[in-house]
């Protein structure tokens, strides 16, 4: 990272998460373990603040975003994934737009990380996110993403890991508002 840009981890509130149980949220607050400095994201209004809020203090451009969230996509275009309680979706063009509001806050050649399941077989919402936020890189993934917690000790003394499903049959995919590639 330069010294002129940063990067920003912004994850769904466990307590946000729907349904309220352990296997969902616990997903939730393995990622803010995983992500040193992240932070949990109640919903779209309180991650455009607190995105609003880094780049002023900070008084440095985005250059990687990871929004971690639950999510899914689906082969007919159809995809969706969280911000905070606030759902995301191809066909909900406003809560997109909305994303329009911080488009300036990136570099030209900014990546977004969607850390939500399934995302990358919606390739359709990934360009539109991408044109929102004035044309970066969004990166989703075609299959699960899942996080274990490792090391000798569970929670609260082990580790965690993340696994975006590239190491079995899944892709990643990143997309750009007219185009996508599988890297």
């Amino acid at each position: 990272m330069s010294d002129k840009t940063m990067d920003l981890y912004l994850i769904q509130s466990p307590e946000a998460a729907f349904p309220d149980e352990d296997n969902v949220r616990g997903y939730n607050r393995d990622l803010l373990r995983y992500f040193k400095n992240s932070v949990p994201i109640i919903d779209l209004g309180d991650f455009i603040c607190r995105i609003a809020r880094e780049v002023g203090a900070r008084r440095r451009l985005i250059k990687k975003l990871v929004i971690g969230s639950h999510g899914a996509g689906f082969g007919d275009g159809y995809g969706y994934f969280h911000i905070g309680k606030t759902l995301i979706r191809t066909g909900d063009d406003k809560e997109i737009n909305t994303l329009k509001l911080i488009a300036r806050f990136f570099v030209k050649d900014a990546d977004v990380y969607l850390l939500a399941c399934q995302t990358g077989q919606s390739t359709k919402l990934l360009r539109k996110v991408s044109a929102a936020l004035g044309g970066v890189r969004v990166h989703g993934y075609t299959d699960y993403i899942t996080t274990t917690n490792t090391g000798p000790f569970q929670w609260p003394f082990g580790g965690v890991s993340v696994d975006d499903g590239t190491d079995d049959e899944g892709k990643e995919i990143v997309c750009l508002p007219g185009s996508c590639r599988v890297l």
